[in-house]
């Protein structure tokens, strides 16, 4: 209101600059091409170009006059078509349902909701805000739901009274407090129980004791609410309390319950579903169902994105199983596969790390005669990978034995016998130092195993008579996977043939 109580007008230049500024490239470049009336076309180009910093420099230059209706309704028709574009910039995949794409499409309205709701423009605001939580609830957004629920009450109380639609939203705003409360919940747990184990070096009992105990205040709400993020976190965390003890039949069983919950939603999500089928392939990898995990690998392959983290960590899985099968021309050609993509050097570190050790082994096997074609790597960046590769410097779970192995494995092909009785004598210091907990035995059984080598002076059938009951304990107990999938136990033992 202006001094003598009359309604001002605000100055809209800024508002259209905000949503014209939310356009990518080809979004603002085919709206000034097609769709425009002339004034129009003048107005956003005269905007875009800094040529207008106010309702009265604009109406000037188009209509040659400070205020007219023409320009107000030239403002409310720019607007729309503004925020239309903007909020179509995702196309809708009509062949296949794309939640990526979905969810983008959604961001961008929130985007628009946001511009106007800060600009004063309360009518369009709430206009898009309703079809927003609609969307919202349908695909189950909830961040989006909380934040313009809590607009919408204000708006249809005080703005544009209306109780039934007040009520509505008030009632919405409940119940996805709770429900967004619970997700952040179940994240927050999530990410303290990976701290524990991972960052902090807990072991497996306790790491299982906490997941117990969180589970006891999430499970109550399971298929009790309508977050996929809180499911999503908390089969999780029951899918680990069972890794954690290495009770692999009740992790497969729990995975399988987290795939089963999300294969059965309206609006499925393969990303999701493809985590839980990973967890159960891991764990099968563990009992032996070979046959069942290379069909679950193979599928997830076909629905996963090519170069993306996710197959990147499926297509490990993968060559770790070909390895332990000793089926070499398999592995080496999905090993391939994976360090040909154009995707590779784009990796985070710590999977190229691993695929680094994954090369290692291979090119260990394709140098003894087993795998087929020529080592990728030549032996002085294999030698190099290896000594450059970081080391944890508190390495309280044993994650360096891949690296010193990987070492020993290249002294034996070069019949090194000297280097070799030095590294297998820091190993033995090395499990004296590391390696004397409970969960850690598999790796002390190993590197016993390793000893006998010099001490039966290099004679093979010596060394299988001398670690046949090394090998028998070894086959007792459950091999160790990592968090990401990975079994580069089966790797070394494949490598080494001590399984074969």
């Amino acid at each position: 209101m202006n001094k003598k109580g009359k309604k001002t007008r605000r100055n809209a230049i800024p508002v259209f600059r905000q949503i014209i500024e939310n356009l990518d490239t080809k979004a603002l470049e085919s709206l000034l091409e097609t769709g425009l009336k002339e004034e129009e076309f003048q107005l956003i180009d005269g905007i875009r170009k800094n040529a207008f910093k106010s309702d009265k420099g604009a109406c000037y230059d188009i209509y040659g006059v400070e205020k007219c209706s023409s320009y107000n309704q030239l403002k409310a028709s720019t607007r729309v078509k503004l925020i239309r574009k903007l909020i179509s910039q995702v196309p809708p995949q009509s062949a296949t349902f794309n939640f990526g794409n979905i969810y983008k499409r959604v961001n961008a309205e929130y985007s628009a909701f946001n511009i106007l709701h800060r600009s004063s423009q309360g009518t369009s605001a709430a206009y898009l805000g309703e079809l927003i939580v609609n969307s919202a609830i349908k695909y189950d957004f909830g961040e989006f739901i909380c934040p313009i629920s809590s607009y919408l009450i204000e708006y249809f109380n005080i703005y544009n009274p209306n109780v039934k639609k007040s009520n509505f939203y008030k009632k919405i705003l409940e119940e996805y407090s709770n429900t967004i409360a619970l997700e952040r919940k179940a994240r927050i747990m999530y990410s303290e129980l990976m701290n524990l184990f991972i960052l902090q070096f807990a072991p497996g009992m306790k790491a299982h004791e906490q997941a117990t105990h969180q589970l006891s205040q999430l499970e109550p709400h399971l298929y009790k609410i309508p977050s996929t993020r809180f499911h999503l976190y908390t089969f999780l965390i029951k899918t680990f309390k069972c890794y954690a003890i290495k009770d692999f039949p009740a992790m497969n069983q729990a995975a399988q319950q987290g795939y089963r919950y999300f294969a059965e939603l309206e609006f499925r999500r393969p990303l999701i579903e493809n985590t839980f089928l990973r967890k159960s392939v891991e764990a099968n990898l563990v009992l032996g169902n070979f046959q069942y995990c290379e069909d679950q690998l193979q599928m997830i392959l076909s629905n996963a994105k090519m170069g993306k983290s996710n197959w990147y960590n499926t297509l490990e899985i993968l060559i770790t199983l070909n390895l332990h099968q000793q089926a070499y021309p398999k592995a080496v050609k999905s090993f391939n596969l994976g360090k040909k993509n154009r995707n590779f050097n784009e990796l985070i570190s710590t999977i190229k790390t691993r695929w680094g050790l994954l090369e290692a082994y291979i090119n260990f096997l394709q140098l003894a005669g087993v795998a087929p074609e020529s080592p990728t790597m030549s032996r002085f960046r294999i030698n190099r990978f290896i000594n450059d590769t970081p080391q944890y410097e508190e390495d309280k779970k044993g994650r360096n034995i891949q690296l010193i192995i990987a070492q020993l494995l290249f002294y034996i092909i070069d019949k090194n016998w000297d280097k070799m009785e030095e590294k297998i004598e820091a190993l033995q210091k090395y499990g004296t130092r590391y390696l004397r907990k409970n969960e850690l035995f598999r790796s002390q059984v190993f590197i016993k195993m390793l000893l006998e080598i010099p001490r039966r002076l290099y004679h093979p059938q010596a060394i299988l008579r001398h670690t046949s009951r090394y090998r028998k304990r070894l086959e007792e107990m459950a091999p160790n996977i990592d968090l990401n999938g990975s079994t580069l136990d089966h790797t070394i033992r494949a490598s080494l043939g001590v399984d074969h």
